[in-house]
């Protein structure tokens, strides 16, 4: 690991402790950093979970079986579920990042 990704990591456990939540993937709890945003102008909402795209950032190392894919959801303890789209970052980075649609609130 190169000092790069020794300090991205850091400041990512950093702002976990701040900004982190749990979620659970495939019965494992890790800590990320859940980004939500509101829909684009352009999208039709027919339900309030259709209000929310989200960005979620995780320790690559969360997951010792493999990185989720798209179609795999995560969790939260308030009942949200989130279907991952399509990850943001490379295979092999200490930080995975996935894009998400909220699909219950």
């Amino acid at each position: 690991m190169n000092p790069f990704e020794r300090s991205q990591i850091a400041g990512f456990k950093s702002a976990i402790r701040t900004y982190g939540q749990k979620l659970i993937y495939d019965g494992t709890e890790f800590d990320a950093i859940v980004s939500r945003q509101g829909p684009k102008e352009s999208e039709t909402r027919f339900t309030p979970s259709d209000d929310h795209d989200a960005e979620i950032t995780a320790l690559a190392s969360s997951f010792p079986g493999g990185l989720p894919n798209a179609r795999d959801y995560f969790t939260d303890a308030s009942g949200n579920t989130y279907s991952l789209m399509d990850p943001v970052s490379l295979p092999g980075e200490p930080l995975a990042t996935w894009t998400a649609k909220v699909v219950s609130a």
